[in-house]
């Protein structure tokens, strides 16, 4: 984190003078019109509320307001401007005594904003929190709100951005005829009792299944042993279970190589549409979870058993973010074509010429080429403002023409920047295609980050540094650098978050990603940087942003000089 540590050590003194204030409504929820609809939506869903049953919290929302106790809809992005964050929800079987926190927490950097505490008002009801805005304003950035009390809670995430607010509708306002058996996005569970392949309450993948999609019948058992051969951080952990009637929330508690690694309790979600009694089991987490040997045991022998396996439990979530070592990549696209979308047909050449108005981050060349039989590669040589830059072999891959099998791609790969200026390729055969009154076909690929911008020097900075060698200590504003450059290839340390740096050399300009812990991964943790080294090569002025440079200004600046 760099700018917004900035912001939140302001935020944090601001979020604990606002006014705040937490509201809870008793068991007369549902009487009046306006709560019936969603009296009714979580009654069908999760069972009678004035039902005997373990306590629980359901559905927690963000609103952009709430008019009687009721929300008016369902935010999944806040405005950064918004005058406050109201989240509302539903719980069950609380007595009047019974402690319920609400806990508002920017998940960018971990800090607690502000934790309500309350109590319920009998058995089951609304409540209602609001948390107002301080006076600098939302950070921009990932939330969540943790509600909880009596060994259970739900949680909701929502993000704040610099744009309009973002929200759709309440489940149980659907149009007429939508279906609210299952949360909207999500796909039905098989009808024939077999588990479900949907998680429904979290927008990761399922990466893991005990079952691997089985679509049989169910003994039953209460434990489910498997193995993750990989770290994983972990949203949703579910089971299919045959739930007895009016049983609504089951505990559990999940070992890892023999030592209590969690605990909990699983609330019954999507079901089977013919046989009612099964239905997922679900509790949402958040926590890594370390490669090895897992048993997951259940209160009641009742979670299918797939025959001669074991429990089927699902586990959802993604790569954790302790597995990346090296600074977040974006996915290489095409950035520039000599030919867009010509589809006619080519006459010969060997040469293609080419002028870039921006800066690129390339890591590989492409041409369409006329293979003779037996041909694999082609000799090449590419200048720069007539000065050679590389020189090589280009390969056929296996991308050819369905019908004229002769034209296929050639590739090669560069890895280096390509900052504005006029470009020549030559090839050893005149076979590259020519379209009519143009240029060879050739396609640079890469990264389409922020570099352009580095093509447009700051006033004072000069460009053409050619002889500098920038490896060793720097002092900068973000903690001691200490920088390897092999060629074009710059690789960097420094002291803040145990920083990272990886990017290519030229002219004097440094572009490249900066990466940071925890999660070395873009956008809170890393993002594009660049660096303009002085005259004497010993200091540099630059910029960072988070994630990806497009337009506009950086999210910060960056200064160093060399340490003597």
């Amino acid at each position: 984190m760099k700018q917004l540590l900035a912001i939140l050590a302001v935020g944090i003194l601001l979020f604990g003078c606002v006014n705040i204030e937490g509201t809870a409504k008793a068991a007369s929820f549902g009487k009046k019109p306006g709560e019936q609809k969603a009296y009714d939506y979580f009654k069908g869903k999760y069972g009678d509320p004035n039902g005997a049953g373990a306590p629980r919290i359901i559905e927690p929302i963000v609103t952009t307001s709430i008019t009687d106790f009721m929300p008016a809809d369902k935010v999944l992005k806040y405005n950064k401007d918004v005058p406050a964050f109201h989240v509302w929800f539903f719980y069950d079987n609380f007595a009047e005594t019974d402690a319920i926190t609400v806990t508002f927490t920017y998940l960018d950097d971990g800090t607690t904003i502000h934790t309500f505490n309350s109590k319920g008002g009998g058995d089951y009801g609304a409540g209602s929190f609001t948390l107002q805005k301080p006076d600098e304003g939302w950070p921009l950035g990932n939330y969540e709100v943790v509600v909880s009390g009596k060994g259970v809670s739900e949680s909701v995430k929502f993000e704040v951005i610099d744009g309009p607010t973002v929200k759709e509708a309440l489940p149980y306002d659907a149009p007429a005829g939508a279906s609210d058996s299952a949360p909207s996005g999500t796909t039905q569970p098989p009808a024939t009792g077999q588990p479900a392949t949907t998680a429904g309450m979290t927008s990761d993948p399922m990466f893991f299944d005990t079952g691997n999609n089985y679509l049989g019948g169910c003994s039953l058992t209460d434990s489910s042993k498997f193995t993750l051969d990989k770290a994983m951080q972990v949203s949703l952990l579910q089971v299919w279970y045959n739930w007895a009637s009016g049983e609504s929330v089951i505990t559990y508690t999940l070992e890892k190589g023999g030592d209590s690694f969690l605990s909990g309790s699983m609330v019954r979600a999507d079901c089977d549409p013919y046989q009612g009694n099964w239905c997922n089991g679900n509790h949402k987490i958040s926590k890594e979870f370390p490669a090895g040997d897992y048993e997951l045991k259940v209160s009641s022998p009742k979670m299918c058993l797939k025959p001669s396996a074991t429990g089927i439990v699902r586990i959802y979530g993604k790569a954790s973010s302790s597995q990346a070592t090296q600074p977040s990549q974006e996915e290489e696209k095409l950035l520039f074509d000599t030919t867009p979308n010509y589809i006619g047909a080519c006459s010969l050449t060997d040469k293609s010429e080419f002028t870039l108005s921006s800066q690129l981050s390339v890591t590989k060349l492409k041409v369409w080429y006329n293979w003779a039989g037996g041909e694999q590669s082609v000799t090449y040589k590419l200048e720069r403002n007539d000065e050679s830059i590389s020189e090589g072999t280009i390969t056929k891959t296996a991308e050819c023409d369905t019908y004229q099998k002769n034209w296929c791609n050639g590739v090669v790969q560069l890895n280096m920047p390509f900052p504005p200026a006029k470009y020549e390729l030559k090839l050893s055969k005149a076979m590259m295609c020519l379209e009519p009154g143009k240029t060879g076909t050739v396609r640079l690929y890469g990264m389409a980050s922020g570099v352009a911008a580095a093509a447009q020097l700051p006033a004072g900075i000069p460009a053409h540094l050619t002889n500098c060698q920038y490896s060793g200590s720097w002092n900068t504003d973000w903690g001691t650098m200490q920088l390897s450059q092999d060629g074009s290839k710059v690789t960097g340390t420094y002291t803040h978050d145990s920083g990272k740096l990886l990017g290519t050399l030229v002219d004097g300009v440094y572009v490249g990603k900066w990466s940071e812990y925890p999660s070395y991964s873009e956008p809170g943790d890393a993002g594009d940087m660049v660096f303009y080294f002085t005259k004497d090569c010993n200091g540099f002025t630059g910029n960072w942003q988070y994630g990806v440079h497009t337009t506009g200004g950086w999210s910060g600046t960056w200064v160093g000089t060399k340490a003597a």
